[in-house]
């Protein structure tokens, strides 16, 4: 679907579900919302259960009437939305449009009754090739029309079916994958879910990490990967790739790899589990106060221990942004200082973003004033809702207004660092073509990081 409700593509499961249905859910839920990102992803509506995500201004809406797991819906919905953004370069309503045909045999075949069936990508290019000039000259050379004309219809028939029966038993990978570049590149990426107060102090704090990779190896080689320091991982998920796994203090992984990026595990850190989960190398100081008309905001970034440790190449907080949550219904603001970086305000989200980016040896400072709605037109715009609601408005106080809000969202990458100690201590490659080149990157990042203002 698109912003406005109207129906891309539609494909039905057991239970046909009428589109009137459908209407009904958006002009209940949907068209009472400011923003389309205020509804939320389960919704239960006349005995069906609605959950959505949304991609660059497409909606992947999906309904169930029995009850599940929403999770699993959420998750089903999200691999549809990564396979199309795979084979149409930008998931959008004119791309969908454009490829009615191509994204509903891509629905047939990942699904089955409405359950994932076919999931790999390299396995669906078998069957729904890509809309590329080659495989549009191919699928002309293997048609059955061209086959009689050059008397060879059994040969191309064969050829498909002899190559999807290959297919079948490693379905992420094809018997004859060659790349020009021989290489294989490993990313071990840590997120920081982080609660902090106002003077520092961590209230609760996690890690979730992955390692991607990314494969251009000829051939079918057998992989050998050795880590170590694993003791501080808690949970680990991985890729059906991975064959044998052992496990004594350390993970070693033995599998045949997909050509393609791909996340070979998943794996979560509790602080439990590791000796000291440490601070982030920098800090944020938030500070808001506002009265009935508008209000001031300040906040620091900076790196903790001063200059001297902002040398540290190896620890360098790169690309921080820091989100500040105004109060609701401001209407207008203006930065009056900003020493680094550049900002942007979400007028409908009352949320101001500060692009600081590589945080330096000196602290950097963002000061500014904000204006509320006037209590005169928040009174109108209360008293027409009300009459839409059938309900009374009182009268509220014209003192300062019941938000507490100051707290700021965290996004930011430190290269070259891992928070856990997890890493890569060797990479052996079996029945190798050539000479391989194998590398290896840490990265960390902020997940859902939030700071508590003063």
């Amino acid at each position: 679907m698109n912003e406005h409700g109207d129906v891309i593509i539609e494909m039905q499961f057991l239970e046909k579900i009428p589109r009137t249905t459908l209407d009904n859910f958006w002009s209940t839920y949907v068209v009472p919302l400011r923003f389309l990102e205020e509804l939320p992803s389960v919704v239960l509506f006349n005995n069906l259960i609605f959950t959505h995500i949304q991609r660059n201004g497409v909606i992947l809406l999906a309904t169930c009437c029995r009850e599940g797991s929403a999770l699993i819906s959420l998750e089903v919905l999200s691999l549809i939305a990564k396979v199309l953004n795979v084979y149409l370069k930008s998931l959008s309503e004119a791309t969908l449009r454009n490829n009615f045909s191509l994204v509903y045999q891509l629905l047939q075949e990942l699904l089955d009754y409405g359950y994932p069936f076919q999931t790999e990508i390299f396995a669906l290019e078998e069957l729904v090739p890509r809309p590329t000039l080659e495989n549009k000259v191919l699928s002309i050379l293997e048609s059955p029309i061209f086959g009689k004309v050059v008397g060879n219809t059994t040969a191309t028939t064969t050829s498909g079916a002899w190559r999807f029966s290959q297919q079948c038993r490693r379905p992420w990978r094809g018997p004859s994958t060659k790349n020009t570049a021989n290489e294989i590149l490993f990313d071990v990426v840590e997120r920081l879910d982080y609660i902090m107060d106002a003077e520092g102090r961590m209230i609760k704090a996690s890690v979730r990490g992955s390692i991607e990779v990314n494969c251009r190896l000829n051939g079918v080689p057998d992989i050998q990967l050795r880590l170590v320091n694993a003791d501080a991982v808690d949970d680990a998920g991985f890729h059906r790739c991975v064959q044998h796994l052992k496990r004594r203090g350390d993970y070693t992984l033995s599998f045949v790899l997909p050509d393609s990026k791909f996340t070979l595990m998943q794996y979560t850190c509790r602080p439990q589990s590791m000796p000291a989960l440490p601070a982030p190398p920098f800090y944020v100081t938030p500070q808001v106060s506002f009265h009935a008309t508008g209000g001031r905001f300040n906040c620091m970034v900076g790196i903790r221990g001063g200059p001297a440790h902002s040398r540290n190449q190896e620890r360098e907080v790169q690309d921080l942004k820091v989100v500040l949550m105004l109060p609701p219904r401001t209407t207008s603001l203006t930065v009056t200082n900003c020493t680094l970086g550049s900002t942007s305000f979400e007028r409908l989200r009352s949320v101001l973003t500060w692009s600081v980016g590589s945080v330096r040896r000196h602290p950097a400072s963002l000061q500014g004033e904000f204006s509320l709605e006037s209590p005169e037109m928040r009174a109108t715009v209360e008293q027409l809702e009300s009459l839409k609601d059938g309900t009374k408005v009182g009268s509220k106080p014209e003192g300062p207004m019941p938000y507490v809000g100051a707290n700021v969202l965290i996004s930011f990458h430190i290269p070259n660092y891992s928070v856990s100690g997890l890493r890569v201590e060797s990479v052996h490659i079996l029945n190798e073509i050539g000479k391989p080149y194998k590398g290896v990157k840490y990265m960390t990042e902020g997940g859902n990081f939030l700071i508590r203002g003063i």
